[in-house]
């Protein structure tokens, strides 16, 4: 199995709160508590008090940088985060164009599942255009999973100095615990750095 890592233009958002903020919102990621959707925005510290009015959106944690708010949202999603975060999919980013038009990038399982994706867009009506695919994993080092959670703490700058996420931000959006994510991490670098100085 390969991980793909997938760009998309969609048409119009479906977002409610990126038809209404635009690009004052940013995603960083999207997770599934069951029958709802947890986002991680972020935003200008202005917007909180309107996020925090917007009709069946719950925030669930918020941190305060500057001027810049990361807002963890519990809200019941939209056509085009559901079937993502339903099929195992992980958002690395999403942003909204000056046109209305939503860039979203993803990792998926295998291209089976991107598949899936589009087809389930297709039969909404969602108009989408793939902007690229890269794919990951040819080599056989990594298990699926620890090439997973190595890209995705790769991306979201989990080895940058300073750190651009914590541990426990990348175990919420996993949905796995910290000492669980912790393992996966170390055996995974562990791995990359033996087959590196072979």
């Amino acid at each position: 199995m390969s991980i793909s890592e997938v760009s998309i233009d969609i048409a119009r958002s479906r977002c409610r709160l990126y038809r209404k903020y635009g690009s004052r919102i940013k995603i960083l990621s999207i997770t599934n508590n069951g029958e709802r959707i947890i986002h991680l925005v972020t935003c200008p510290k202005d917007l909180v008090g309107s996020i925090r009015d917007e009709e069946d959106l719950r925030i669930l944690g918020l941190n305060l940088v500057d001027n810049e708010a990361s807002v963890w949202c519990l809200s019941r999603g939209c056509d085009v985060c559901k079937p993502l975060v339903e099929e195992g999919c992980i958002i690395l980013d999403g942003y909204i164009g000056q046109d209305g038009s939503m860039n979203i990038t993803f990792l998926s399982p295998s291209d089976k599942t991107t598949e899936k994706i589009f087809r389930i867009y297709r039969e909404l009506g969602i108009e989408y255009e793939v902007r690229y695919t890269r794919r990951y994993g040819k080599s056989r080092i990594l298990t699926d999973r620890q090439e997973q959670v190595l890209y995705l703490a790769y991306k979201m700058g989990f080895f940058d100095f300073p750190r651009k996420t914590s541990l426990k931000e990348l175990s919420e959006i996993l949905g796995i615990k910290e000492a669980t994510l912790s393992e996966i991490l170390r055996r995974g670098v562990k791995k990359v750095i033996q087959e590196y100085f072979k």
